[in-house]
Formats: C-alpha cells, structure tokens, sequence
C-alpha cells in the first residue's frame, strides 16, 4: 500500500517517519484533517516560544528561524524544525543549538 506523502512528518538516515494516526487514515476510520496539525494553534505556541527565547538570547549572537526551516543531511534525511536556534557565524548549513518542534495532540482538529 503506498502512503500519501501528507502522512510523512520526516525522515533520518533512511527511514521514514509518518504522523501520529497514519495508520486510521490508511484503514478509513480518520481523515488527513483530523490528524494534521491545527496550524492556528501551532502558529499561537510557536509565537509565544520566540517571543520568549528572542527576549532571552542574544541578537547578536543568535538567529530564530521558524516553520518548519528543515536541517538537511543528505538526501534521505530531513528533520523539521518548527523553531531552532543557531549562531549566527555558522551561516553555512548551520547545525541547530536547540531544536522546538511543538505540536498539537493528534485528536486535535483543523480549522
């Protein structure tokens, strides 16, 4: 059975990993929606993190990219950032400090 892409949340070193709840979608007791994160809710918690992180870090120091920037290996590999932090001198595919990716339970609905 091939799964839909939009099930996919990433993938490391070979191996993929799908969203909490594929497996109702592929048996029809769930749609894709109800297992999708409710982007209005994500967007209100990763706002109030960097809000919060950029009044504790160092401007200078530091960037803040958000939703879903990715960190990239090689090509089978890709983790997804909602929000990391970096040094601003790696500026080259810089490796995250910290890495946030909050989200929403799965029983959560989109809008």
């Amino acid at each position: 059975m091939q799964i839909p892409k939009t099930l996919l949340y990433e993938e490391f070193g070979g191996r993929k990993y799908y969203r909490r709840g594929y497996r109702d979608v592929l048996l029809g007791l769930r749609n894709e929606g109800e297992i999708l994160p409710n982007n209005f809710l994500l967007g209100l918690i990763v706002s109030a993190i960097l809000f919060h992180l950029k009044t504790i870090l160092s401007k200078k120091k530091y960037w803040c990219p958000i939703y879903e920037t990715g960190q990239y290996g090689n090509e089978d590999e890709t983790l997804v950032n909602d929000i990391a932090v970096v040094e601003k001198s790696k500026i080259l595919n810089p490796p995250p400090l910290i890495i946030i990716t909050p989200r929403p339970t799965s029983s959560s609905k989109s809008i």
